[in-house]
């Protein structure tokens, strides 16, 4: 899970800017016990600016269009959409994004 979680955020992250940061699971882990939380996990990817990478007009929604930019299967934006509203705002997006990866 680990490894899993770590290669699949850095692969997503390989086409922005944000490689050059420190990414590694050791660095979302912020109290050491081997785990990242939901709290751990939304800080860190929100401090890296990913959500924002996607919302290319700014607007603080991600759009179906925008989504489709994420390399997520597009089936997932429904389901992430937790109010239905047809938009994705950050909390839907980095708890979408959570979600699957927490295999257990």
């Amino acid at each position: 899970m680990r490894n899993t979680l770590f290669l699949v955020i850095a692969a997503s992250l390989m086409s922005t800017s944000l490689c050059a940061q420190d990414i590694s699971f050791d660095s979302m882990d912020s109290n050491g016990d081997g785990k990242v939380t939901q709290d751990e996990y939304h800080g860190r990817i929100s401090d890296w600016g990913t959500y924002s990478e996607f919302d290319k007009d700014g607007d603080g929604y991600l759009t179906s269009e925008e989504f489709a930019e994420t390399n997520y299967d597009s089936q997932l934006y429904d389901d992430w959409d937790v109010n239905n509203d047809g938009q994705l705002d950050k909390y839907e997006y980095y708890e979408g994004v959570f979600e699957y990866y927490d295999e257990n």
